[in-house]
C-alpha cells in the first residue's frame, strides 16, 4: 500500500501563487506507527528526540512536547553519545516523568541512529521528530493528528517556523 500524505502549508498568495522563501523551508513531519510496533491507543504521538552535546536546551524541546493541548504525549529522547551532561539530564527528567524515556547510544552514531532507536521504542499512534534545539507550539500536533485521521494519511507534512533566540 501506497502511503498517503497531506500537507499543512501556508495558504497560497493572491495570485495564486505559494510565496517564495529567500531559502529552502525545512519539512516537519507526522508519521503513522508501524504495525510492527505494540501501539497504545492512550498514546496519539511518540515525540523523538535525537541530542548530541544538547544539555543546555533540550528541556526546553522536552516542554515544548508536552505543552501539546488536546493530545496524549510520549517522549523518547536518546542521546548520541554526548561528550557533556546531556544524558545526565535526560535521566533526570525521565526520573521526574513517566511519560519520558532516555536511552544512551554507546558510541556516536549520527542522529539518523538515534532516531531509529527512538521510533523502535515509540508506542504511540503517530511518531513526530523534535530536534533538540527546536520547540514546537502547543496546537501543532494536535492539529496534525486530526488532519491525519480525518484523510486517512499515513505521513502529514507542516513548515518549520524560524525564530530568533529572542521568539521573533
Amino acid at each position: 500500500r501506497v502511503p498517503r500524505c497531506c500537507s499543512i502549508s501556508p495558504p497560497p498568495e493572491k495570485n495564486g501563487q505559494q510565496k517564495k522563501a529567500s531559502k529552502p523551508r525545512q519539512r516537519r513531519f507526522l508519521a503513522k506507527q508501524s504495525d510492527k510496533v505494540p501501539v497504545l491507543k492512550s498514546i496519539d504521538v511518540s515525540v523523538i528526540v535525537s541530542t548530541w552535546k544538547a544539555a543546555a536546551f533540550v528541556q526546553r524541546a522536552i516542554r515544548s512536547a508536552f505543552d501539546s493541548e488536546g493530545i496524549t504525549v510520549e517522549l523518547i529522547a536518546v542521546d548520541d553519545a554526548s561528550p557533556d551532561t546531556t544524558f545526565d539530564a535526560l535521566k533526570h527528567l525521565a526520573a521526574k516523568d513517566p511519560r519520558i524515556t532516555a536511552k544512551p547510544l554507546a558510541r556516536n552514531s549520527g542522529p539518523s541512529a538515534a532516531r531509529n532507536l527512538a521510533i523502535e521504542t515509540a508506542r504511540g499512534r503517530y511518531v513526530a521528530i523534535l530536534d533538540a534545539d527546536d520547540a514546537m507550539r502547543p496546537e501543532r500536533l494536535a492539529k496534525l493528528v486530526a488532519l491525519a485521521d480525518r484523510t486517512e494519511a499515513d505521513i502529514v507534512v507542516d513548515n518549520m517556523i524560524e525564530v530568533d533566540e529572542a521568539g521573533q
